[in-house]
């Protein structure tokens, strides 16, 4: 059995519909080819209700099916919103971009999340929408997902350069997955399950969650860690513990300030990889495998 070792130190998109709303349902079918050379290329699919699948295989393209439902107190908004609310799969450059779009949504790949939603006042639509999106892509490209509510984002047999995996009201699970990570919820777990540990600086961040890595044997990271009620373990021996300081300026009414915060950083076998854990209430797992 392992011996696993402690070490110390909302946002709402939706609409009020009547419980005996009119609904409808649609299933969408797209697929966009790209160049035998998958992992120049990188998807980015970007969900706001719904959750989001993406699976691996040894393939020349990507695969999207997204099954779409809207509600509405009435059969006409359930008619426009059928109508107005698309899903657009685009090949940008060596990017494929899937989104959804309708006249109250703005897409923008220069911000984070990508979608702008214009939802307050009367300028929303008068009707829910939930789109679950399930995706097979060639398992080296890269990927950029990310979704808002009532859904989770799952990522398997995806192994390349690159993971950017969100997530606001939801798990992230990511198994037989390798590459550089940054992964981030706010309400939810996350737990990966790597075939290669990363090999570049990665993180990982929740606000209401676990954080669980399995790892191979033969790691070597040197681990940074915050939390306010959140603890750390790990099965892996860690060969030193030391502090980082930095110091940033922040700029007054009056003068400069210096900015200087210290955390711990745990070296995990060798060291050399910066993984960069961060929660406010939930643990972080390290997990040999």
């Amino acid at each position: 059995m392992n011996s696993f070792k402690k070490i110390v130190f909302v946002i709402s998109i939706g609409f009020m519909i009547q419980a005996n709303a009119q609904k409808q349902e649609e299933t969408l079918n797209k697929e966009v080819s790209i160049p035998n050379n998958a992992s120049e290329y990188e998807l980015i699919a970007k969900n706001i209700n719904g959750p989001i699948t993406v699976t691996g295989y040894e393939g020349n393209s990507v695969q999207v099916t997204i099954n779409k439902v809207i509600k509405a107190d009435d059969q006409e908004d359930v008619d426009r919103g059928m109508e107005e609310l698309t899903y657009k799969l685009e090949k940008k450059g060596n990017r494929i971009v899937l989104y959804p779009d309708a006249p109250f949504i703005q897409y923008n790949n220069n911000k984070k999340w990508g979608l702008q939603i214009n939802g307050c006042g009367n300028e929303g639509p008068d009707y829910d929408f939930y789109a679950e999106y399930t995706i097979k892509i060639p398992r080296k490209m890269k990927l950029s997902v990310s979704t808002i509510n009532r859904g989770d984002v799952k990522v398997s047999n995806v192994q390349t350069s690159e993971l950017d995996i969100n997530n606001i009201n939801g798990a992230i699970t990511l198994d037989k997955v390798s590459g550089k990570s940054k992964i981030s919820t706010i309400n939810g777990n996350i737990d990966v399950v790597y075939v290669q540990n990363p090999g570049a600086k990665s993180s990982y961040s929740t606000i209401n969650g676990k954080i669980t890595l399995h790892c191979l044997k033969n790691l070597g990271a040197d681990v940074s860690f915050e939390s306010m009620h959140g603890d750390f373990y790990t099965d892996f021996d860690v060969t030193e513990v030391v502090s980082n300081t930095t110091k940033s300026k922040k700029s007054g009414k009056r003068d400069i300030a210096y900015v200087i915060k210290t955390k711990p950083v745990m070296k995990i076998g060798k060291g050399g990889t910066a993984y960069d854990f961060k929660t406010l209430n939930g643990d972080v797992y390290i997990k040999r495998i």
